[in-house]
Formats: C-alpha cells, structure tokens, sequence
C-alpha cells in the first residue's frame, strides 16, 4: 500500500507540474477565484468550441466509474476536476477494486469524497454570505453610502 507520504509527493508533483504548465506563480481563476490548481486550465473558455462551453456542469461518479457507473452526482467542472484530482491519491487497489471489501472500501471513500466536496462548498458559501452581510452593516441607513 502506498504511504501517505508518497501520496502527498506525487501531488505536490503533479500539481507543480500543472502550475507550470499554467505558467503562473500563483494560478487563480480569475471568474471564481478558484486557486485549486488541480481544477484549473491554460486554454482560453472562449478558444472552446461551443458545445464544451455548454458542459458547464459535469457527471462525477464518486464511487469511480468502474465500481459504480451508475451513481453520477451533478458538479461545475472547477468541483469536478478536484474531486477527479482526490481519486487519484487514493490506492491503487479502491480505484480499481477486485474483491468486495475493496470494492466496499471504493464505495464508502466516495461517498466520504462527495460529503467533501458538499461541505468545502457549504463553508465558501458561508464566508459569501457573512462577507455580504459585513458590507450591508457598513452602509449607512439614511444616505446608502458607506
């Protein structure tokens, strides 16, 4: 089994590669704010033919494809790439299970994943909403200026 250790190089490898190949010192999507370098991509949204740029919202199997194809959850591409990202730090044996505890183990991993992804995107739409609610505090009542 692959140690922690060698899970977090290999990321921090592929997500150096990336960075590179966005050459950017510090990549962000410049819509979203998005600095998950794993989600982002060099090529222009407006270079894509119009068909991908309609494929804004993705199916993500969270158990993988070859254990469940049949379970898809709706994500953004951004949301898809990092949860497509995380499988790979997974072992070898969950993302292409053989047995039926492997298997088991590749189903409760995915649905750990998708409670991941729930919860990371509740918590920036909390910091949204109290970031809204800061600057509605900070406008005078009367004038509606600051």
């Amino acid at each position: 089994m692959t140690s922690m250790r060698d899970v977090e190089r290999d990321r921090l490898l592929r997500h150096g590669r990336k960075a590179q190949r966005l050459d950017e010192p510090v990549p962000v999507c410049l819509g979203c704010g998005c600095a998950s370098v794993e989600a982002l991509t060099g090529v222009p949204f407006r270079s894509l033919p119009v068909w991908v740029q309609r494929r804004i919202i993705e199916r993500h199997h969270p158990r993988g494809r070859v254990v469940d194809p049949e379970w898809v959850v709706p994500l953004c591409r951004s949301c898809h790439a990092v949860a497509s990202d995380r499988w790979y730090d997974l072992p070898a044996e969950v993302r292409a299970p053989t047995t039926d505890r492997e298997r088991a183990v590749a189903v409760l991993l995915g649905v750990a994943d998708w409670l991941r992804t729930v919860t990371e995107g509740a918590g920036m739409a909390l910091v949204r909403v109290e970031e809204v609610a800061t600057l509605l505090l900070a406008v005078d009542d009367e004038e509606g200026t600051r």
